[in-house]
């Protein structure tokens, strides 16, 4: 099992010295070279971070040397502690949400909503609705980077849903199909806790075989977890 390093931090700095693999010492220009290597240091944005000189101590971006260390970084806010290293699944709560997630498929399909209910009463902070035209298939697609463990949501009928059609949802890690169910009024709501470790392409598709009517689907409270 990887180590995890924790660190409590009130701003996403960690001090000069990172697992004794090198140190940096305060000056006008300050360079970072690991193992012969100078880095360029970038945010998850690709934009340049500069260490900076506080009292004579220097500080780096954390996300930057973790990247040099070759380990995953996540910022779990409500704890206020960068931890550094692979999570193992310990959060309850997941490191990227589906609604802070970018969907390179039908974007403008997934309608965004928050405080749902399903047709069994059941609430939800946030979900995205899937109603596909018959005959045809919406898909949300998320690339993933092999960074997660697993995706947890929930699918389920929104509530008041009166139409006699079906929905088939496909959930596929790599172009491997992992998930099917079909989805109809009378469906209860479904969790799913799917393994996504080492996947990068996560794909869920919503589909309506039926030639007229469509049913509409929640992906609700879903997330990556690691």
């Amino acid at each position: 099992m990887k180590k995890i390093f924790k660190i409590g931090v009130p701003v996403l700095l960690i001090a000069a010295i990172v697992l004794g693999a090198f140190a940096v010492y305060a000056a006008e220009t300050v360079r970072i070279v690991v193992d012969n290597h100078e880095l360029y240091a970038t945010d998850v944005n690709g934009n340049k971070v500069d260490p900076i000189v506080i009292d004579g101590t220097t500080y780096l971006p954390v996300r930057a040397i973790a990247t040099a260390l070759g380990k995953e970084v996540y910022w779990d806010g409500p704890g206020n502690t960068v931890y550094l290293g692979n999570m193992d699944g310990t959060l309850p709560y997941p490191s990227l949400t589906l609604e802070d997630a970018t969907n390179i498929g039908d974007i403008y399909h997934g309608k965004k909503e928050v405080a749902v209910k399903d047709n069994y009463g059941n609430s939800y902070n946030n979900a995205l609705l899937y109603s596909p035209i018959w005959g045809s298939t919406y898909t949300a697609e998320y690339l993933l980077n092999m960074k997660y463990n697993s995706f947890r949501a929930t699918f389920a009928v929104p509530e008041g849903e009166s139409h006699a059609y079906e929905v088939v949802v496909t959930v596929k890690t790599d172009g491997k199909a992992v998930y099917t169910k079909t989805f109809d009024k009378t469906t209860k709501p479904e969790h799913v806790n799917i393994d996504v470790r080492g996947c990068n392409d996560f794909v869920v598709e919503f589909s309506s075989p039926n030639e007229s009517g469509v049913v509409a689907v929640y992906l609700a409270d879903g997330g990556f977890y690691q």
